[in-house]
């Protein structure tokens, strides 16, 4: 067995590197030659061998689109810098790190979220974000954490040299239904070699794609530490898993719900068979370590800060209004004004992030006792133009007012000796939110009601496209209509950029910057900035 692709490929991607391990992960286009990895430093071991991956393609039954393989380093030193290389059939790839500093060292990271392939922004994203991270040496950008759709593996099929679409001339690889079939995205066909050959692009394995083969890009891949979550896309469009587990559907909702016929059921059995194990062996295995049994959701400590990512695929359940059929758009319940008709009996009480994962999220806060506390999530407090990119009431009910440990009763949490910031994906649109205990919400930047608030920052997009305004507050608190901000309020231009964190873990008493930066014109000019100190009671930053 060699491969579906006409010629071999080699890629690879950091992971997560702590003070003295690393993770990285191998992707190629065929098993042919024996693979080999050497560091500067460490011991280096490939603990999981090259393994097959998308064997259904319909003209290649049982042959793989990819294979992946996992290679930890082990036995490293705090802060220091070290350089890798993998080797297999005559391809090499290269790339350097650091590692994450002792605990009372200053550090950073970026985040960002939902990068589109099909629709690139006006500049580069990843060049731009290569050009930021090399400017930051003090402290240094040590690692890049990307919430929600990676990639938009489940859509995307407009690519390649244009005689030849949805797929690549080198490689041979295309997908298995041709372009303009209304039935051919992969999250129609539900086959893990569609998603394989999307896959491919993202690690820069299809030469045809210029964008995702980009050396800026493949820069960032192989020379800043990576952590990651999954979003929709990673599996389908507004995917979530239908009643009582039975399977997913396309588009929000189970049959029944919905008076909208793109809404459909999935393939029997995709979740599980699919998305699960193309995201394992691609980017879970990397991961910092799992905070539950069944999920997704992960969690890391390093210095004064805590860091959590939420799962919003694994427990979503999609019997809500999401899934309404009223409104101006069937299946979202969303209406002229931006609100949301929850009327007509169907539940908005039905989880997204479900109660064991907030449990073992709350429970991992709680333990790792920090001062400061993020919490990465595909939904949150404020959305944008569609109804799913917030927390439904039973979870955000459970989050907040959990005894003892919710965000409102943990004084880690909530303001008193320690503070909660929640980073966000998804919206498509740079913006700053903060929700208050009275109901209050208000926008970029907004003043500070009475110190118990929750604090949300959200980059917009690597690479992506427009949105058409954010809406916010959270529904519960908000009533039962969502309130819209306008379009020149909500920074509706303002599509493309990323997020800095800074922890000044070595000053007394520590600090933590966060500055969103906007990259839409080309540049990298700072939106907003909060500075939230330690010894200063409430949620607000400075």
């Amino acid at each position: 067995m060699s491969g579906a692709s006409l010629v071999d490929g080699l890629a690879a991607r950091m992971g997560y590197v702590s003070q003295t391990t690393v993770k990285i992960t191998v992707v190629a286009l065929q098993d042919t030659g024996t693979l080999s990895v050497t560091c500067s430093g460490g011991t280096p071991t490939i603990t999981t061998a090259l393994t097959g991956l998308g064997t259904d393609h319909t003209s290649h039954p049982g042959v793989p689109v990819l294979y992946y393989a996992h290679i930890d380093i082990t036995g490293l030193v705090a802060d220091r810098q070290y350089s890798w290389s993998v080797t297999k059939n005559g391809n090499t790839v290269s790339g350097s790190f650091r590692t994450m500093p002792a605990d009372g060292a200053d550090f950073s990271f970026v985040m960002g979220t939902c990068e589109a392939c099909d629709i690139p922004a006006p500049v580069n994203g990843m060049t731009l974000m290569r050009q930021y991270i090399e400017a930051q040496t003090s402290p240094p950008v040590n690692f890049y954490a990307h919430v929600d759709d990676l990639l938009y593996a489940d859509l995307e099929r407009a690519w390649g040299r244009p005689a030849f679409r949805s797929g690549d001339v080198t490689t041979g690889l295309r997908l298995t239904k041709p372009e303009g079939d209304p039935t051919g995205d992969p999250q129609d066909t539900g086959l893990s070699a569609d998603y394989c050959i999307n896959w491919a692009r993202y690690f820069g394995l299809l030469p045809d794609d210029h964008y995702t083969a980009h050396p800026d890009r493949l820069w960032v891949q192989r020379n800043v530490p990576f952590v990651a979550q999954w979003g929709d896309h990673e599996v389908a469009s507004n995917w979530n898993r239908g009643v009582a587990g039975s399977g997913g559907f396309w588009y929000g909702g189970p049959a029944g719900y919905s008076a909208s016929p793109s809404f459909a059921p999935s393939p029997a059995n995709f979740f599980t068979n699919v998305a699960v194990p193309n995201w394992e062996a691609l980017f879970g295995q990397a991961r910092p370590t799992k905070l539950g049994a069944s999920g997704q959701h992960w969690g890391f400590t390093q210095g004064p800060l805590c860091i959590v990512a939420c799962d919003m695929n694994t427990f979503a359940d999609g019997r809500h209004g999401l899934t309404l059929a009223a409104g101006v758009n069937q299946g979202t319940g969303k209406q002229v004004d931006g609100s949301i008709d929850l009327t007509g009996g169907i539940s908005a009480s039905l989880p997204y992030l479900g109660t064991q994962q907030i449990t073992d999220i709350l429970n991992y806060f709680a333990a790792s006792d920090k001062p400061f506390n993020i919490l990465c999530t595909a939904n949150g407090i404020s959305s944008h133009n569609e109804p799913w990119g917030q927390f439904w009431p039973v979870d955000f009910l459970d989050l907040m007012q959990r005894s003892s440990i919710g965000v409102l009763n943990n004084p880690r949490l909530n303001g008193t000796t320690g503070k909660l910031i929640i980073l966000k994906g998804d919206s498509h649109a740079l913006h700053v939110t903060s929700y208050h205990s009275n109901g209050a919400a208000s926008g970029l930047g907004g003043a500070s009601y009475n110190n118990t608030e929750l604090w949300e920052v959200c980059p917009g997009t690597v690479n992506g496209s427009a949105t058409a305004g954010v809406t916010f507050p959270y529904l519960r608190y908000g009533g039962r209509v969502r309130r819209v901000k306008s379009g020149v309020t909500s920074n509706a231009r303002k599509i493309a950029g990323f997020v800095h964190v800074i922890v000044l873990a070595s000053r007394s008493p520590q600090e933590m910057e966060i500055r969103l930066i906007d990259t839409t014109d080309g540049s990298h000019e700072v939106l907003w900035s909060g500075t939230f100190r330690s010894d200063i009671a409430g949620n607000a930053p400075l």
